[in-house]
């Protein structure tokens, strides 16, 4: 079983590859900045963030097609950092 997109924007890595191609070709953007600039672009990465470190390893090696990654994996890889995990907690603790 592998992760072809960010399933959110409907985003497959094959675009996000094409793109960066398109718009960084020496890949000297930061691996934040590209994906910074694929999530302005398509949307890729902007809502729920479960694609996050896919993203980054499909940046990082140029797979279309990531494995499913464990819990630790994605630790490494710096988590989930989307705009939920950004927000400070509620009124009630949780």
């Amino acid at each position: 079983m592998s992760v072809t997109r960010c399933v959110c924007a409907d985003v497959s890595f094959e675009r996000v590859l094409a793109l960066r191609e398109e718009l960084d070709p020496k890949h000297e953007l930061s691996e934040d900045e590209a994906i910074s600039l694929i999530r302005r672009r398509t949307g890729a990465g902007s809502s729920c963030a479960t694609c996050h470190p896919y993203l980054r390893v499909c940046l990082r090696t140029g797979w279309a097609s990531v494995p499913v990654l464990t819990g630790e994996q994605i630790a490494e890889l710096g988590g989930c950092r989307g705009p939920r995990s950004a927000r400070s907690t509620d009124s009630r603790g949780a």
